[in-house]
């Protein structure tokens, strides 16, 4: 019964009404009207029988349905006033409608759902003329519709043709009557920007309408082959082929049977000499058919093939095929052309399995987008985007979320990529509850519809190994049909739908943005499904911290089979402003409906590369997590090494020629190298030992490692990705680098006997001059405010300490990251000088400062011993103690500030050459670096921190006057130099707004946090945080021309002692040591009550937004508290923190109330504490900590009543539901 009722309704849904209503777009149950059944691609190689419709066409557009024309496919209508408009393009980059970005929301008011509104739904209407040529007459003419969006009419001559939805598959229609031969034609096209079908199509991309594919005129004979369905798969020995071929032929004369011959012919490359497939085999079938109807099938006996080439992503290796209809004169009629390869794809065991084999997902999400023409794209850039896959190690793509260009799968069979072919349906708007799409029986027909329409235009490529039903649209019967029809229809292929989760109608347990902890935590029992990523590690700004952690894990479980990062592609697009600056502009930069949610932003902004296909410095970290070969040193002073072949398939001899080379270095330049290439037998997921040949010098020496697809002597590439080097292009897609340290030489510092130190004291400047060089402190902000080397000043900005950051997208997002800095007001910090004390001798000079780090209340954020030591052989020491209050939670950084002239113009380094973080600097090679200083800032798309340096041992910035050598005393060290302030470039919404300084910013930094991943999913794993108590590190600065490998030893209180009192304090800020008890006349909510009992005074400080930990939630209830102090004689007032971040539904008080007591049982009159804070005012809508302080009076009880707004506002998405209060850690102020 199930394929019955799926049969009727195709049936019905193409051949309800010949006529258009213009109520269409309106009705779920109509999607189409006349378009033909889809099919594989039929249309003609030859230029004779196929015109192309792209190019200028006359356009009108309207903002509202009701003012579209209504007459204007008539042949007579006058279009004389109507303005040119290119084919295909979207309306909204070419000043027609506004450009919109939502993630999750329509981007239109869908009270009526399921009817879209008509006003502001703007239309576009097109008019053309075209030749037909005599010679089609007597032949079946079919126009194809690559991709329209969202909905559209269709007329030729004045006469309704038909009407589609599904604006990312192809709409066919049969125009053989319409249409005149020899003389000129009209079609007339209106396209809505929203209909019904918009309801699928709620993906995360710029909501844009038009035409945005190809239109094609194309002719066929009366009798022709009108479909064909190859499956080549492999026997269970996984060596030979197996062919089934399926034949339909349609005739638009059924007058008589009709005799054809129905032959096709297989071209099989023969590997004459080794792997190189210069010739093939070719095999030919046929067979006699009688045509007796308007459609016929027929299907071949399956034919196997022995020892035939297997084609996978390493091997993309292609078969053609060629299908010949022939009439009973023995005249060719037709003739369709296909390469394919054979391959197997099945589920056993749990497991994915290609060609018998368990793969993994080395992945990406790829939406369709162009920094110029939006979601036009051309071949070149789709090609050019499967090379810089392959080169970044990929092999497979996800069409998130629809459908894409059909030629992307011919580049994807040719160059080899595992597609997950993903049907066009989000409806992400409506949930997943009872409201989603997926739950409305009235969308089943459209839902298995849009599945149909994918798999019937791409069943025949090789490269779609599995069929996803869609995306983030909830699960319900329109899903359970969709799947039914599709394992129905085909059984070759495994099937993906995320939303399915644990229910039948998914055959892969796909997951988004799962921890690492979460992925591992599966793997550790056998499962009946595999687990796949489909969107991991999203890639917004900078971004994929601890991709390396994911491929840790994915290797050493069977069952988890990779995964996708989201995504491939920046979707910006490419503006100049007023003085000719280009920047890149993202969601609200071109206005944003008044009605509907704000625009997400930038989310957007989430690729691998740039628009502008250029790769983003996450592009290089996921090209070396994701490469194919390991090599890991076992013993370097030795030359041995572990190598590990990571591949699926590819034996490495058959795939790589790998070279090294040995460099030797005498510090400024290496001075011998030597090299050589091989090529090792290492079977596919093996290891093996190999050695190499041990230099002839002594350390410090590396040994660098390149990998290149193996060409062999002939000139002829070897098997692994072949289609690559046939295109003439050779690149290194594996790399790695080791470095044989010198035995450490450590001295203790040495003096200059020449050269005396002098200090002086001028008002709060304290100077010290020792040779050429000067030095300036500031006593009152404990600061280094000047340096001058041979007269050259070296800073511009005084030096001081830092922990903050520009915020990147993810510390936006990380419940860890901005809100934590910005509650301890790391960028807002004062300097107090507590106290000081220095001496200076004739060699050595040591100023020790004790420092507070204050926030803008006053409160101590930091407590800070530094320590600066000069002496007179040109060394600078700088020592840092630093202790954190319980004020900070995490802190960005941890390290030292300055402005730097600009005159030092190149920065050279031993460390890692890219921009790398705690965790994410897989990208980065060991070794001696150079670069000009101002090619070290990444210039993100929202400005943010770029450029970092991290696995640091040396730094010497050079400028035309004086140099500086800068190491860390036994640590590494992360630096970054670029020419904007941070506040410039936090505040810089698009890198046309960054204002270059005459000086560099330069940051020297003993901890770097990581950057995770949290702008959606995981933030930084708890290993990458900085949230230690106290830090200490030790700086070594040098102006010396010349320098050596020596490591510096130095102490200064080995010298000169700090004073005995200069202690740090206990934390004071909280009641841990200052009460008896808190009691609460009403319990937390269950979900927000751990540790309720202590839990605001247990020195735990919680972050605004971050509700997993020590925050305590009451859900419309009045929080009602009593605290009995101790010590509270000393007790002035306390501090209550409550968290205001209306889009989780946690508000601040409404008001707060409070009493005192001597004795618990009597209290004074109840006080209401004046806030000047209107929780209900919808200004205040962006998260916020709201410190409330409250007097003690000195009285041991004070009672607490937090009243909570009655209910969520109005203007709130949810409103009329109950709202939290969330409260805190209580901090004293004494």
């Amino acid at each position: 019964m199930r394929k019955i009722f799926i049969l009727l309704i195709f049936i019905s849904s193409s051949f309800l009404s010949f006529t258009q209503t213009f109520t269409e777009f309106q009705y779920p149950k109509i999607f189409e009207i006349n378009k033909l059944y889809p099919r594989s691609n039929i249309i003609p190689d030859h230029d004779f029988y196929k015109i192309s419709l792209n190019g200028i066409w006359k356009f009108n557009f309207v903002q509202n349905i009701y003012d579209r024309p209504l007459d204007f496919f008539k042949i007579d209508f006058n279009d004389q006033n109507w303005i040119d408009f290119q084919v295909p393009a979207n309306w909204e980059l070419n000043g027609y409608g506004m450009p919109i970005y939502v993630n999750v929301p329509n981007e239109f008011d869908n009270s009526k759902f399921p009817q879209v509104p008509d006003s502001m739904n703007s239309v576009g209407s097109y008019r053309k003329q075209f030749e037909i040529p005599i010679e089609w007459e007597n032949n079946n003419v079919f126009i194809n519709f690559g991709a329209v969006k969202s909905c559209f009419y269709l007329w030729i001559n004045g006469q309704f043709v038909g009407y589609s939805e599904d604006s990312k598959t192809n709409a066919e229609f049969d125009i053989t009557h319409y249409v005149k031969y020899g003389e000129e034609n009209t079609i007339a096209l209106q396209i809505m920007r929203w209909s019904d079908g918009s309801y699928f199509e709620c993906q995360d991309f710029w909501r844009i309408s038009g035409i945005e594919r190809d239109i094609v005129l194309y002719a066929t004979p009366s009798t022709y082959i009108s479909d064909y369905h190859l499956t080549a798969l492999l026997d269970d020995q996984y060596k030979n082929g197996i062919l089934n071929l399926n034949c339909d032929i349609s005739s638009s004369n059924i007058s008589e049977n009709s005799n054809y011959k129905l032959e096709y012919f297989i071209e099989i490359p023969v590997d004459s000499v080794k792997n190189r497939f210069e010739s093939v085999r070719t095999y030919h079938y046929s067979k006699d058919v009688t045509i007796s109807k308007s459609k016929t099938t027929f299907s071949f006996d399956k034919q196997i093939f022995e020892n035939i080439p297997v084609w996978s992503a390493e091997t993309p290796t292609l078969c053609t095929l060629y299908i010949n209809l022939i009439d009973n004169q023995g005249e060719l009629v037709q003739q369709i052309k296909k390469q394919f390869g054979f391959r197997s794809v099945e589920m056993k065991n749990g497991l994915l399995l290609v060609n018998g084999k368990p793969i993994k997902f080395k992945g990406v999400n790829r939406h369709e987008h162009d920094p110029i023409t939006g979601h036009v794209i051309s071949r070149e850039s789709m090609e050019k985007d499967v090379i810089l896959m392959k080169e970044c190690n990929i092999n497979g793509v996800r069409t998130a979320h629809y459908p894409n260009d059909p030629y992307f799968y011919e580049l994807c069979d040719k160059y080899g990529l595992y597609v997950i072919d993903e049907a066009n349906a989000e409806s992400h708007a409506q949930g997943y509850g009872d409201n989603s799409v997926a739950k409305k029986p009235e969308f089943i027909d459209a839902t298995v519809a849009r599945i149909r329409n994918m798999y019937e235009r791409d069943k025949n490529h090789t490269c779609v190994i599995m069929w996803s039903l869609g995306n983030e649209s909830g699960n319900g019967i329109c899903y359970h049909k969709a799947y039914d029809w599709l394992k129905a229809k085909e059984a070759t292929r495994p099937v993906h739908y995320e939303r399915a989760e644990f229910e039948y109608n998914t055959d892969v347990y796909s997951v988004m943005y799962p921890d690492v902890e979460y992925i591992a935590e599966y793997a550790q029992t056998k499962r009946e499904k595999p687990l796949i990523m489909c969107e991991y590690a999203h890639a917004m700004g900078n971004s994929c911290g601890g991709l390396s952690d994911y491929w840790d894990t994915i290797n050493r479980y069977p069952q988890l089979q990779g995964g996708f990062i989201w995504d491939w592609v920046d979707q910006s697009f490419i503006q100049y402003d007023e003085k000719g600056t280009k920047w890149f502009a993202y969601g609200g930069d071109f206005g944003h409906p008044t009605n509907i949610r704000p625009s997400d932003k930038n989310f957007l902004i989430n690729g691998l590369i740039t628009s502008e296909r250029t790769p983003n410095p996450h592009y290089f970290e996921t090209q070396r997590v994701y490469q194919p070969i390991t090599i890991k040193a076992i013993d370097l002073e030795k030359g041995i090494f572990e190598i590990t072949n990571n591949l699926d398939f590819t034996n490495l001899k058959d795939a790589f020629e790998i070279f090294y080379n040995i460099n030797a270095y005498n510090e400024k330049n290496y001075y011998y190298t030597s090299g050589n290439s091989f090529c090792i037998d290492v079977e596919p997921g093996k290891s093996k030992l190999f050695t190499i040949n041990k230099p002839n010098c002594s350390p410090p020496y590396d040994i660098y490692f390149k990998t290149l697809v193996n060409i062999d002597k002939n000139g002829s590439e070897l098997i692994y990705n072949r289609s690559i080097t046939h295109s003439g292009l050779q690149f290194s897609n594996n790399q790695a680098s080791f470095y044989v340290y010198p035995p450490q030489k450590e001295t203790q510092i040495s003096f200059n006997n020449k050269i005396k130190i002098n200090t002086k004291l001028k008002k709060s400047n304290l100077i010290i001059i020792s040779g050429d060089n000067r030095f300036i402190f500031d006593t009152l902000k404990g600061q280094l405010i000047s340096l001058v080397v041979k007269g050259q000043e070296i800073l511009q900005k005084p030096l001081t300490l830092n922990f903050w950051r520009a915020p990147t997208d993810n510390d936006k997002a990380d419940g860890k990251g901005k809100r934590a800095w910005d509650q301890a007001s790391l960028n807002q910090l004062t300097w107090k000088v507590v106290d000081l004390s220095y001496k200076t001798t004739d060699s050595l000079f040591i100023l020790h400062l004790f420092l507070n780090g204050l926030n803008p209340l006053g409160e101590t954020v930091f407590e800070v011993i530094q320590s600066y030591s000069i002496t007179n052989s040109d060394d600078l020491f700088i020592e840092n103690h630093i202790k954190t209050s319980n004020l900070v939670k995490t802190v960005a950084k941890v390290g030292l500030q300055m402005g730097l002239s600009k005159d030092f113009a190149y920065a050279k380094w031993f460390g890692l050459d890219t921009e790398s973080y705690s965790d994410r600097y897989k990208s980065g090679l060991i070794g001696w670096h150079s670069f000009p200083i101002e090619n070290l800032f990444f210039k993100y798309v929202r400005p943010q921190e770029s450029g970092n340096r991290a696995k640091t041992q040396k730094l010497y910035l050079e400028s035309n006057k004086t140099n500086i050598f800068i190491q860390f005393l036994e640590s590494d060290f992360n630096f970054s130099i670029y020419p904007y302030t941070d506040q410039n470039i936090d505040t810089s919404k698009h890198i046309n707004k960054l204002v270059e300084n005459d000086y560099w910013t330069f940051n020297l930094d003993y901890k770097q946090a990581g950057i995770g991943g949290a702008t959606c999913g995981p933030g930084a794993r708890y290993m990458y945080l900085l949230d230690d108590p106290e830090y200490q590190f030790t700086v070594h600065l040098n102006t010396k021309e010349e320098w050596s490998d020596t490591q510096m030893l130095f102490n200064s209180k080995n010298y000169f002692p700090y004073p005995a009192h200069w202690i740090f304090k206990s934390d004071q800020n909280t009641l841990n040591q200052n009460i008896k008890s808190i009691k609460f006349k009403n319990i937390p909510h269950p979900k927000y009550s751990k540790n309720y009992q202590n839990a605001l005074y247990d020195n735990k400080l919680a972050v605004c937004g971050d509700y997993q930990e020590n925050w305590l939630g009451f859900q419309g209830d009045t929080m009602d508290i009593t605290i009995n102090l101790s010590n509270y004689d000393k007790i002035n007032s306390l501090k209550f923190n409550f968290c205001h971040d209306p889009n989780s539904w946690v508000f601040a008080p409404q008001t707060i109330y409070y009493q005192t007591s001597n004795d618990g049982i009597n209290y004074t009159d109840i006080v209401n504490l004046n806030n000047a804070f209107d929780p209900e005012n919808a200004s205040n809508i962006y998260i916020q900590l709201q410190s409330i302080v409250i007097p003690t009076n000195n009285a041991p009880f004070l009672r607490i009543i937090a009243v909570p707004i009655k209910m969520l506002p109005k203007w709130h998405s949810n409103p009329g539901e109950k709202a939290w209060i969330m409260i805190d850690e209580i901090l004293i102020i004494k």
